[in-house]
């Protein structure tokens, strides 16, 4: 949930604080029931992510970025093909829009997609005509995206299937993204690389290369460059040479308007578009889409013809080596992007950022940083724990509120030092700690295990701690003078 609220999804929150409408819609409503299939939502919006925590969404100060990496476990549910594996993250916000972008090792990408980006339409957003999506998958055969359904055998039309491998090198408002599909030794009529763009309201301005398009469909070549001017957010997209499967067909990209709730522009870029044919193994590993996306808030420019002149002087490079290596640069500006990706392992093998190693920590926002090496600074608070157990600090010293969480079935010390106070844990098991030095509700803590001995320092005369929702009783609080305090779990 706190991902949830952070990355992308949390747009809504970032723009507007009366966000409330959004909860309404049946994709929401799903979630928060407490069903089956998402239930894990409702109880970790009850138990992990208090309400104090909605400030992180909505005073965002921007422009607002948040990374992270994780690991997800082989997938569960009847024919699925997830095998698991690592994945990171990133994503850049500012005032009008949430560029995101995943890459993940071999697996079933599932309920996920490689980029995803969202900008504003109107002020106050209050509903889905306020604001744009834009949403990156490959898809095989002739699907709707509602019938690309992650769950087989559950009928589940707001959760996406992508079926294809993606990787991806982002540098705020810039991104590189590699895909190919995945599912090898199958028969298909069509491989391509889907844009989804849900037309609640229509876009200002969308042109290719310098044609205005106004009519749908249209028929363009993958080297034309898309524009978008919308509201106040400006668009770049250039393909990369896509890997042509089909030899009666020019490599082409197709714009349609498909008809669905709700109707949708959609971009197609084919790898294959002819009768339905078994694909060998080593056709599938070596077939390549993609592309370069950037985008800018119209002020940084001084005028939509102004933000095209600069894209028309960046610069691809594409090169594909005979050991099934791509590497794929661009250049924009005094920015550089770079990523190398091997095809047959569906491998990353090198990612730049200006000629820097991207390196991906495991958490890592304004507020919220998540680290295993023992120690986590924000401004200028420190947490202090056991080296090589992942934990969470939050930090929002304007309003004097801490969050500590350890995720792991072992217990870890807690060492924290705040501009307005001291908490140290001797053994914190897996939970939460909420600690507010300046508050009479002081500390609470919610754990599968008593914590043990805690010390800490508080404004209050007397100071509240609760442990899983029960008050300490005030015999369990000790003074050591000073604002200073010990905590026991049994009675005295």
């Amino acid at each position: 949930m706190l991902l949830y609220k952070l990355l992308p999804q949390g747009l809504f929150n970032s723009f507007e604080p009366h966000y409330q409408w959004y909860r309404k819609l049946p994709e929401i409503q799903w979630a928060l029931t407490g069903s089956r299939e998402a239930g894990w939502i409702a109880s970790l919006d009850n138990y992990s992510y208090p309400d104090f925590m909605n400030v992180l969404a909505v005073e965002k100060q921007f422009p607002y970025e948040v990374y992270a990496t994780g690991k997800c476990g082989p997938g569960t549910w009847s024919n699925d093909t997830d095998t698991g594996g690592r994945y990171d993250t990133s994503c850049y916000m500012t005032k009008e829009y949430s560029l995101a972008s995943a890459s993940r090792e071999y697996g079933n990408h599932g309920q996920s997609s490689g980029v995803v980006f969202w900008w504003r339409k109107n002020s106050p957003i209050q509903s889905m005509k306020d604001f744009k999506t834009m949403i990156w998958m490959y898809v095989e055969d002739e699907k709707r995206m509602d019938e690309l359904n992650s769950f087989p055998g559950i009928d589940n039309k707001y959760w996406h299937l992508d079926e294809g491998h993606y990787h991806t090198v982002q540098n705020k408002n810039k991104i590189i993204a590699l895909y190919q599909p995945k599912k090898l030794g199958t028969e298909h009529s069509k491989l391509r690389l889907n844009c989804y763009i849900p037309i609640y309201d229509k876009i200002d301005e969308l042109w290719v290369g310098e044609k205005r398009v106004e009519t749908f469909p249209q028929h363009f070549s993958y080297s034309d460059t898309i524009f978008i001017k919308d509201a106040n957010t400006f668009v770049a997209v250039r393909f990369l040479v896509p890997t042509k499967l089909c030899a009666e067909h020019e490599v082409v990209f197709d714009i349609i308007e498909e008809v669905s709730n709700p109707e949708m522009l959609v971009i197609y870029s084919y790898n294959y578009d002819g009768p339905k044919r078994l694909f060998t193994a080593e056709e599938m590993d070596n077939t390549r889409n993609g592309f370069v996306m950037e985008v800018a808030e119209a002020s940084e420019y001084s005028s939509f013809e102004s933000f095209k002149k600069h894209i028309k002087t960046s610069q691809i490079e594409e090169t594909l080596y005979a050991n099934g290596v791509w590497a794929v640069r661009y250049t924009s500006g005094q920015e550089r992007l770079s990523i190398i990706y091997h095809l047959a392992w569906h491998e990353i093998i090198e990612r730049k950022i200006n000629g820097r190693d991207v390196v991906i920590p495991m958490f890592l926002s304004p507020m919220v940083k998540e680290d295993r090496d023992g120690h986590i600074e924000i401004g200028n608070t420190s947490l202090t724990a056991h080296f090589g157990l992942p934990v969470w600090l939050m930090a929002d010293e304007k309003r004097n509120v801490y969050m500590v969480m350890n995720p792991n079935h072992q217990p870890t010390s807690v060492d924290l030092k705040t501009p307005d106070g001291e908490l140290k844990i001797d053994a914190m098991p897996l939970g939460r700690i909420i600690y507010q030095p300046k508050s009479e509700k002081t500390l609470e803590i919610l754990s599968v295990l008593e914590p043990g001995s805690i010390h800490f320092s508080a404004k209050a005369k007397q100071p509240k701690v609760i442990v899983n929702d029960i008050p300490l009783p005030m015999n369990n609080l000790e003074s050591q003078g000073r604002e200073s305090w010990i905590a026991t779990m049994k009675a005295n």
